[in-house]
């Protein structure tokens, strides 16, 4: 399944350059949602740079929406901790001033 639209943002997460109060990536969760042909569901993530919309559409899957949304989480900390990887370690949200972005990485 190929999606070009997040849907209802149910959550979102702002990630900024380490001493900088400029915004790097901009993530937004989607509400999990049943698959159109299957009892099972997914939750869309978008991650793009700063406010733009043109970030692409990622999804996990689980057999109901909270598990669909647990894997979602970790996908976003997937994808984040690579591209802070490959930033020198320099992103940092909010919350956290060690590197941790606050989602959950995959096991």
């Amino acid at each position: 399944m190929e999606l070009t639209n997040i849907g209802q943002v149910i959550a979102t997460r702002q990630i900024r350059y380490e001493g900088s109060g400029q915004i790097a990536y901009m993530v937004k969760i989607g509400l999990p949602q049943r698959f159109p042909d299957f009892i099972d569901f997914y939750c869309p993530v978008q991650i793009s740079r700063n406010f733009e919309e043109s970030g692409s559409v990622l999804y996990s899957a689980g057999i109901d929406a909270v598990q669909a949304l647990q894997l979602a989480m970790k996908l976003v900390g997937g994808v984040l901790f690579r591209m802070n990887e490959n930033c020198g370690g320099s992103l940092r949200w909010d919350g956290d001033e060690t590197g941790d972005l606050g989602f959950p990485l995959p096991v």
